[in-house]
């Protein structure tokens, strides 16, 4: 279930950030040396790898805050509206707001202090 919450999804970073938290629930209850999966990784490898991808996730919305309508920021003359919004149905949220990222760069659409 955790797994599938962190998919790509246009329903938003909470989705993946509340995917990555049931993971992690998961795996706490297991010792850290268990194995994780075929590759040889142990549950301690995956938790942390889990933790590397919040703080990936968390920094990326922090740069669209106190104004999560970052997409605003887009000339609605323009075809970025469209592509954003394209972007975030196809790819989900997170690409989208890495689209958006690397297109305007974070000084342009951070609103925070």
């Amino acid at each position: 279930m955790g797994n599938q919450l962190d998919q790509p999804s246009p329903a938003g970073l909470m989705r993946n950030l509340a995917g990555l938290r049931i993971q992690t629930q998961v795996l706490s209850a297991l010792a850290p040396i268990t194995p994780y999966d075929d590759s040889g990784r142990t549950v301690a490898e995956r938790l942390a790898e889990i933790a590397q991808r919040r703080e990936a996730l968390l920094s990326l919305s922090k740069q669209f805050l106190p104004a999560p309508q970052a997409a605003s920021d887009l000339d609605p003359s323009d075809s970025e509206l469209v592509s954003f919004f394209d972007r975030q149905k196809t790819l989900g949220t997170e690409s989208a707001l890495l689209w958006l990222v690397n297109r305007k760069g974070a000084s342009n659409i951070n609103h925070g202090p």
